[in-house]
């Protein structure tokens, strides 16, 4: 279920949490076509049950990026896209504890950090 393992660029166009679209690996869309920038992701409103599982995990990078954790401790883009992606294939598909609400409550807990003065 899904390459996530494979070190080279070419396997990372496998990976359940997307592929080389030419901008980078986390920018995922959502069913609609319609792209959620890190400014709507600390958006305590945002629903993540608009996005199928790729997009998530693209979101899921944006959050990382956006925090100056990847640059901070130097994670290629694939090696979170792989583990995120291995991570969203342990969810069922089920309404309540799925992918979709773990991504809801990293996003709420990332919109409440960024929101946060005086936090470095």
């Amino acid at each position: 279920t899904g390459c996530c393992r494979c070190p080279t660029k070419e396997a990372v166009v496998s990976m359940p949490c997307g592929g080389d679209t030419g901008r980078g690996l986390f920018t995922g869309e959502d069913r609609s076509s319609s792209s959620a920038s890190t400014d709507a992701l600390t958006d305590y409103k945002f629903d993540p049950f608009r996005f199928d599982r790729p997009s998530l995990c693209a979101l899921y990078g944006q959050m990382l990026q956006a925090l100056g954790l990847q640059e901070h401790f130097a994670i290629p883009e694939a090696t979170i896209a792989g583990f995120v992606g291995e991570a969203s294939l342990t969810y069922r598909d089920v309404p309540y504890h799925s992918f979709a609400h773990a991504f809801s409550v990293t996003q709420f807990l990332f919109a409440f950090y960024s929101a946060s003065e005086g936090v470095p």
